[in-house]
């Protein structure tokens, strides 16, 4: 079986190409690449300052037809925005400097606009966090439904953890979704498994309750153990010391057919690891086609052993 039926290959290219991701040609130039090589039917990233560059990833993304997403994680991260602040200047400011950047994606070609909510303001001011970060949803929403026609993604990050985002926990994600998906129908998780594991959640479970709600998958490796120089999540390369192994992918895609969320639905899955200073960012690609490959393998390998 053929897994680009089952689900779109995702590359995070913000990722692989994370030194220079904002350099003048080179995602474009990495864009066109993929396309040509056609394994990757989904492509994830960053801003792309350049107008030129802008206008050579649409091309290809329409001639290819292949489905791009726009992280706008650096700039939530850098400009210390927030999505779900409590202080309403900032939360409103976060709004408008986002939706500043919705033309340079329209210009890629981008179909998703992917975000995070904001940090956990702790116990006590956490359920106006999750309010405003309702209505800030809601704002970035009614402007991709009527003038963009673009889908809203938002990852939920650990808390208590390494990163200690409000967003979140399974079920308080999926609370969140609920709400929204009355009035909007454009809007749907990127799970990410570093950062159900870094919430103390069991992998499987986490994404069996997210099922419904999945538009994107980022297999993503952890360090789970509090005393390492690494813990967290640093995406880093899949297996020990981290949580994530093949074995356990391959648990999840068998997940995923169960439920119905493979094949019907056909999500888009990105493995996600960082390449470093030194390292060629095209090594760090062929990886990650390797482990979905090899966990794809590995599936129906023991699909066939069980039918024996």
């Amino acid at each position: 079986m053929n897994l680009k039926n089952a689900f779109r290959p995702s590359l995070l290219l913000s990722q692989t190409h994370f030194q220079n991701r904002f350099k003048k040609g080179i995602i474009a130039s990495a864009v066109e690449r993929i396309a040509d090589e056609n394994f990757y039917k989904t492509i994830e990233i960053d801003i792309i300052y350049d107008h030129s560059d802008r206008k050579r990833i649409r091309n290809v993304v329409h001639s290819h037809n292949i489905v791009a997403t726009q992280w706008l994680t650096t700039i939530l991260l850098n400009e210390n925005l927030n999505l779900s602040a409590v202080d309403e200047s900032v939360r409103k400011k976060s709004v408008l400097r986002l939706t500043s950047f919705f033309d340079k994606a329209c210009e890629c070609g981008v179909k998703n606009i992917a975000v995070l909510s904001g940090a956990d303001p702790g116990p006590k001011l956490r359920k106006e966090a999750i309010e405003n970060l309702f209505v800030s949803l809601c704002e970035l929403l009614e402007v991709l439904s009527k003038n963009k026609g673009m889908q809203l993604l938002i990852e939920p990050l650990d808390r208590g953890a390494h990163k200690n985002f409000l967003i979140g926990p399974t079920d308080e994600s999926i609370s969140l979704l609920n709400r929204l998906l009355k009035v909007y129908k454009n809007i749907g998780i990127v799970w990410d498994s570093a950062h159900m594991a870094l919430c103390g959640e069991d992998i499987e479970n986490s994404f069996l309750k997210s099922s419904s709600y999945i538009k994107g998958i980022h297999l993503s490796n952890a360090i789970l153990d509090k005393n390492h120089i690494k813990y967290g999540d640093y995406h880093m390369p899949i297996g020990g010391p981290g949580v994530l192994t093949i074995e356990k992918i391959s648990s999840l895609f068998s997940k995923a057919i169960e439920v119905g969320l493979f094949y019907k639905k056909k999500p888009d899955v990105a493995v996600e690891i960082q390449t470093q200073v030194g390292e060629n960012p095209w090594d760090t690609v062929a990886k990650c086609s390797k482990i979905l490959e090899e966990a794809w393998i590995k599936l129906n390998y023991l699909k066939e052993q069980n039918e024996d």
